[in-house]
Protein backbone atom coordinates (compact mmCIF):
# COMPACT_ATOMS: atom_id res chain seq x y z
CA UNK A 1 0.00 0.00 0.00
CA UNK A 2 1.83 3.54 -1.08
CA UNK A 3 0.55 6.30 0.86
CA UNK A 4 3.41 8.53 0.03
CA UNK A 5 1.99 10.07 -2.98
CA UNK A 6 -1.00 11.18 -1.16
CA UNK A 7 1.00 13.02 1.50
CA UNK A 8 3.40 14.35 -0.87
CA UNK A 9 0.45 15.43 -2.47
CA UNK A 10 -0.75 17.48 0.39
CA UNK A 11 2.60 18.66 1.20
CA UNK A 12 3.23 20.10 -2.16
CA UNK A 13 -0.29 21.79 -1.96
CA UNK A 14 1.06 23.49 1.14
CA UNK A 15 4.17 24.02 0.30
CA UNK A 16 3.17 25.69 -3.17
CA UNK A 17 -0.19 27.42 -2.90
CA UNK A 18 -0.92 28.03 0.43
CA UNK A 19 2.32 29.29 0.86
CA UNK A 20 2.40 31.85 -2.26
CA UNK A 21 -1.74 32.61 -1.15
CA UNK A 22 -0.50 34.07 2.27
CA UNK A 23 2.77 35.96 0.81
CA UNK A 24 -0.55 37.51 -1.82
CA UNK A 25 -2.83 38.02 1.31
CA UNK A 26 -0.07 39.63 3.52
CA UNK A 27 0.03 42.54 0.18
CA UNK A 28 -3.86 43.41 0.58
CA UNK A 29 -4.73 46.65 1.92
CA UNK A 30 -8.46 45.89 2.00
CA UNK A 31 -9.48 44.17 5.31
CA UNK A 32 -12.90 43.02 3.58
CA UNK A 33 -10.86 41.71 0.62
CA UNK A 34 -8.38 39.98 2.50
CA UNK A 35 -10.54 38.28 4.97
CA UNK A 36 -12.66 36.76 1.86
CA UNK A 37 -10.09 35.95 0.32
CA UNK A 38 -8.41 34.23 3.91
CA UNK A 39 -11.58 32.29 4.18
CA UNK A 40 -11.20 30.88 0.66
CA UNK A 41 -7.45 29.95 1.58
CA UNK A 42 -8.85 28.28 5.12
CA UNK A 43 -11.71 26.72 3.10
CA UNK A 44 -9.10 25.15 0.52
CA UNK A 45 -6.68 24.08 2.41
CA UNK A 46 -9.35 22.38 4.84
CA UNK A 47 -11.10 20.57 1.75
CA UNK A 48 -7.83 19.16 0.59
CA UNK A 49 -7.02 17.99 3.96
CA UNK A 50 -10.19 16.50 4.63
CA UNK A 51 -9.65 14.66 1.19
CA UNK A 52 -6.30 13.25 2.44
CA UNK A 53 -7.89 11.71 5.55
CA UNK A 54 -10.44 10.05 3.39
CA UNK A 55 -7.73 9.23 0.72
CA UNK A 56 -5.40 7.37 3.81
CA UNK A 57 -8.69 5.86 5.44
CA UNK A 58 -9.66 4.09 2.25
CA UNK A 59 -6.25 2.97 1.52
CA UNK A 60 -5.58 1.53 5.02
CA UNK A 61 -8.91 0.33 5.19
CA UNK A 62 -9.10 -1.42 1.64
CA UNK A 63 -5.46 -3.20 2.77
CA UNK A 64 -5.37 -6.21 5.00
CA UNK A 65 -3.82 -4.33 8.10
CA UNK A 66 -3.73 -3.48 11.90
CA UNK A 67 -5.61 -0.41 11.06
CA UNK A 68 -8.59 -1.98 9.10
CA UNK A 69 -8.91 -5.29 11.88
CA UNK A 70 -8.81 -1.99 14.72
CA UNK A 71 -11.86 -0.46 12.73
CA UNK A 72 -13.63 -3.50 12.30
CA UNK A 73 -13.19 -5.20 15.58
CA UNK A 74 -14.44 -1.38 16.94
CA UNK A 75 -17.66 -1.19 15.09
CA UNK A 76 -18.84 -5.49 14.87
CA UNK A 77 -21.58 -5.16 16.44
CA UNK A 78 -22.77 -2.24 15.04
CA UNK A 79 -25.54 -2.69 12.21
CA UNK A 80 -24.45 -2.26 8.57
CA UNK A 81 -27.50 -0.54 7.03
CA UNK A 82 -28.32 -1.39 3.32
CA UNK A 83 -28.41 2.17 2.29
CA UNK A 84 -24.94 2.85 3.66
CA UNK A 85 -23.77 -0.54 1.82
CA UNK A 86 -25.36 0.52 -1.71
CA UNK A 87 -24.01 4.15 -0.80
CA UNK A 88 -20.38 2.99 -0.81
CA UNK A 89 -20.63 0.52 -3.53
CA UNK A 90 -22.21 2.73 -5.90
CA UNK A 91 -19.96 5.99 -5.02
CA UNK A 92 -17.62 7.27 -7.72
CA UNK A 93 -14.12 5.69 -7.32
CA UNK A 94 -11.73 8.06 -7.43
CA UNK A 95 -8.80 6.98 -10.02
CA UNK A 96 -5.71 8.79 -7.42
CA UNK A 97 -6.89 6.21 -4.67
Amino acid sequence: MEIAPAVDSFQKFIRDDITSAVKELNRIRSEDNRKHLQRLVYTNLVNRFDLLLDTLLLKFSATKSSFRDKVLSQVKTDPAYLRDVYDILLSPIQENL
